[in-house]
């Protein structure tokens, strides 16, 4: 049975039906033509490059092992592009002000770079710079059981892991496991240095976060004053392994000898604040923050006194807030004298200090002591924030 339209509105009808199907289906072949010839570019320069490849391999007789062993290893690396997006990767996000990139990679960055116990504490004593040192930081994947660096290569850059494990080997020593937490190539910031063995992923994939050596010298490098702190930790570095070289490596990390260099290294702004605590220690009006807490704010950058300024709260909490805060404080500069003694020990080497942190610190605490039992006699505490 034929079915055709019988007057003008059926046939209009037919027509409309006619000429949307054709739209509809010529917008739907476009659309797969154009999905598949993008598929197309996207693959051709990846496939050209296998190409060139392939020849290379037949014109200088490559073994077939070595070949095997290549084409596994690109064809992890293709994978691994696809599985982890890092910041470098979104173009995007360079249309950020400065100070949100700075914000972002403190975040992305701080808890794997704060790791170690120099850039943890030269970010207390230096906020605003230490962002910069964040938004230095890269951030890159390394697939399973591929290499870092090798023996002999200079190094350019100190390496932070933050996920995955890898493998140091040196040929005097063992193999080393490196963990989540840990560092490769930091004698690279602090002297000329090149590999003294190789590093590699293991069967997993790794996430490094890197700090190129040259600009994170540049940024450590803005405080040129004499008690800058990573210039005193770079001489007592220096000075620790001129005498110890033997334990030098790329994952040398003893930590109670990392404390030591970083209590050196900072100990001249700790004098700095006992000094104006001395100085500076005076009853607290109701107008506006005292000498002291205006002095801790520039050496901290507020980070550190914020976390002890407690905030809005009464005066009797506040009171006895401080009145803790000056006991702390009085118990850590009485132990002073014996954890100089303690760093000299460990590190062997002589104070960096033209004079000792007894002969200084000693009259610090006489004196910070006196202040205290007035102070607490009167029923007034003064607040003073610690730098550690």
């Amino acid at each position: 049975m034929e079915v055709v339209p019988m007057n003008e509105l059926e046939r209009s009808f037919a027509v409309f039906v006619i000429v949307s199907a054709m739209v509809i289906f010529s917008s739907f072949i476009s659309t797969i033509t154009n999905a598949m010839t993008q598929l197309r570019n996207l693959n051709s320069e990846r496939n050209a490059e296998l190409v060139k490849l392939r020849c290379f391999f037949s014109d200088h007789k490559v073994s077939a092992s070595l070949v095997a062993r290549i084409s596994s290893c690109i064809h992890q690396s293709n994978k691994l592009t696809g599985s982890r997006v890092n910041s470098e990767d979104v173009s995007i996000l360079e249309l950020l002000p400065v100070s949100l990139k700075c914000d972002l990679a403190e975040e992305v960055f701080a808890p794997t770079l704060c790791a170690h116990p120099f850039i943890l504490t030269w970010g207390e004593y230096y906020p605003r710079e230490s962002k910069r040192l964040f938004l230095a930081a890269r951030s890159s994947s390394l697939g399973a059981k591929h290499e870092l660096f090798n023996i002999g290569q200079v190094a350019e850059s100190v390496y932070f892991l933050s996920s995955g494990a890898m493998v140091y080997r040196r040929d005097d020593k063992r193999p080393a496991r490196v963990s989540p937490g840990q560092w490769l190539a930091e004698p690279a910031l602090w002297i000329e240095w090149k590999h003294v063995g190789s590093a590699s992923s293991t069967g997993k994939n790794c996430e490094l976060v890197s700090l190129h050596c040259e600009t994170a010298i540049r940024i450590l490098s803005q405080d040129a004053s004499a008690i800058s702190g990573a210039r005193r930790y770079a001489k007592t570095f220096a000075a620790y392994f001129d005498k110890q070289s033997d334990q030098l490596s790329d994952v040398w990390g003893d930590i109670e000898v990392l404390e030591a260099m970083v209590s050196e290294a900072f100990i001249e702004h700790e004098k700095e604040l006992l000094r104006h605590a001395v100085n500076s220690i005076v009853v607290k009006d109701t107008k506006g923050p005292g000498p002291l807490t205006r002095m801790t704010s520039r050496l901290s950058g507020g980070s550190m006194a914020s976390r002890l300024s407690g905030g809005s709260m009464d005066p009797e909490s506040r009171v006895a807030q401080d009145e803790q805060k000056n006991l702390i404080l009085s118990e850590r500069v009485r132990k002073y004298g014996a954890d100089g003694q303690k760093r000299r020990e460990i590190l062997g080497i002589r104070s960096m200090g033209s004079d000792s942190s007894d002969s200084l610190v000693a009259p610090v605490v006489a004196q910070v002591s006196r202040i205290l039992e007035r102070r607490h006699s009167s029923g007034i505490v003064p607040c003073i924030p610690s730098a550690f």
